[in-house]
């Protein structure tokens, strides 16, 4: 289909100071936005705004989005990261890992 598609790329090792995560993204168009939240699917009527993933690189080609997780306000133990594509169209894409 056409849209946008998300990728996470999983975290390699337990995490235990903020630390970055990053998402290939396709698709998206230049008034797009990537989001990300901690234990919970991201409110894709109303994302979170201070969780956004932003481009890598500033090369267009490069589809890898990143952001750095603050672990402060985390409990010790295992988390699920989940992330949202929001096209300016509407159209979205979400995933976890």
């Amino acid at each position: 289909g056409t849209g946008p598609r998300i990728r996470p790329i999983r975290p390699q090792t337990y995490q235990n100071a903020n630390f970055e995560i990053f998402a290939d993204i396709t698709g998206i168009d230049s008034t797009g936005e990537v989001y990300y939240n901690i234990d919970a699917e991201v409110n894709a009527a109303s994302p979170d705004t201070t969780k956004k993933l932003t481009k890598a690189t500033p090369n267009p080609s490069d589809p890898k989005y990143k952001a750095t997780i603050d672990i402060s306000g985390l409990a010790d133990g295992e988390h699920k990261i989940y992330f949202l594509v929001k096209a300016g169209s509407g159209a979205t894409d979400a995933d976890s890992t």
